[in-house]
């Protein structure tokens, strides 16, 4: 008996509540402030000073044209023939890894880089070059080229 009781109780206070709190509410109204606009308008157009843009231009040689789509017929694929091969004269020596099995030297030439792997030199999509060949030593590279010319690439000795 106990438990209707408070059943009731209950309704009564909800049905209670919601009947004092669906009473009519007064919409409270506030002044909106003035803006006050300065007096000082924008200059004509004329009067105010031409900049020039200079164009840019994207000249992202050692990369993908990214609006060229990837795996469709017709896309820019390069073969092997479309290497740059460098000239053993502007090679720099950029730095020596030696791995496990194998190490590998980096070289810039031309603004371009190169990675001398296993006597072989591949330029940034790794394709090898053609006709330069190269040694790894510990502290320097051995380039050979075409024409059978060498030059020894040594590493500063700021990165020594």
């Amino acid at each position: 008996m106990k438990m209707k009781t408070v059943q009731m109780w209950y309704a009564v206070v909800f049905i209670g509540v919601s009947l004092v709190s669906c009473g009519k509410q007064q919409e409270v109204l506030k002044p909106i402030p003035q803006v006050q606009q300065s007096q000082q308008s924008a200059p004509p157009a004329e009067e105010m000073k031409k900049t020039e843009v200079k164009a840019y231009a994207y000249t992202a040689i050692n990369y993908r044209d990214p609006f060229v789509p990837l795996n469709v017929a017709g896309s820019a694929v390069r073969d092997s023939q479309d290497t740059v091969v460098p000239s053993i004269d502007m090679m720099l020596l950029k730095g020596i890894f030696d791995g496990k099995k194998q190490g590998f030297a980096l070289i810039e030439a031309g603004g371009r880089s190169y990675v001398l792997k296993e006597n072989i030199l591949y330029d940034s999509r790794r394709r090898p070059v053609s006709g330069i060949k190269g040694t790894i030593k510990a502290e320097s590279v051995l380039i050979i080229d075409a024409a059978g010319r060498k030059k020894e690439l040594m590493l500063k000795k700021d990165m020594q």
